[in-house]
């Protein structure tokens, strides 16, 4: 999609109401004009930055029922990416980065730092699995590394990250016996 930008002045309401889950339910499943379609992703684009609740929506109601191409998949994570990063809404960035996982390209600027400085768990675990998906070694081993660190004074606040990352012979107790056992909590996409 050309000219995709950032628009904080974008608004599509329903009344007073902020555009619904049932709207968008409603409107993935009509047929569209392609100027229609192609208006619709970029409203809907532009408001999910007004309205974060809408990015976890995108998938389901925008990209599959309207054959999204990855391209404009992807400048719309990177740009979820970004306002992400410089609001420090990091769920916001772990659907940027599913969504690279996913449908398989590169998001801007991901660091192992900008990952670590969040001190959120879920950013540094899909960080983690973009670096792994990528190939990004070097990455890679930076977070078994975090994740070895804080795994003695941190796990409770990091356990999911801790789990996934390290192997079971670097796990303690519990959290080694379930390793041990196969478990994950984790879904191939």
């Amino acid at each position: 999609m050309e000219n995709l930008t950032f628009n904080y002045s974008s608004h599509l309401t329903m009344g007073c109401m902020p555009l619904s889950r049932d709207v968008m339910k409603v409107l993935s499943n009509k047929s569209l004009s392609t100027n229609a379609k192609a208006y619709y992703i970029k409203t809907i684009s532009h408001l999910a930055f007004i309205y974060p609740y809408i990015i976890s929506l995108l998938e389901d109601y925008v990209f599959i029922p309207f054959g999204v191409d990855k391209q404009t998949i992807q400048t719309i994570a990177n740009l979820i990416y970004a306002e992400g990063l410089s609001s420090k809404n990091y769920e916001t960035i772990c659907y940027a980065l599913y969504y690279s996982i996913k449908y398989g390209f590169a998001i801007d600027g991901i660091t192992f730092e900008a990952a670590k400085q969040s001190n959120d768990c879920l950013f540094l675990l899909f960080a983690y699995l973009y670096f792994q998906k990528n190939g990004d070694k070097q990455s890679v081993k930076y977070c078994k590394e975090y994740a070895k660190a804080i795994s003695q004074n941190y796990m409770d606040s990091f356990w999911l990250f801790i789990y996934e990352v390290l192997p079971q012979s670097e796990l303690r107790e519990y959290w080694k016996h379930m390793k041990k056992n196969g478990v994950t909590f984790l879904l191939e996409i």
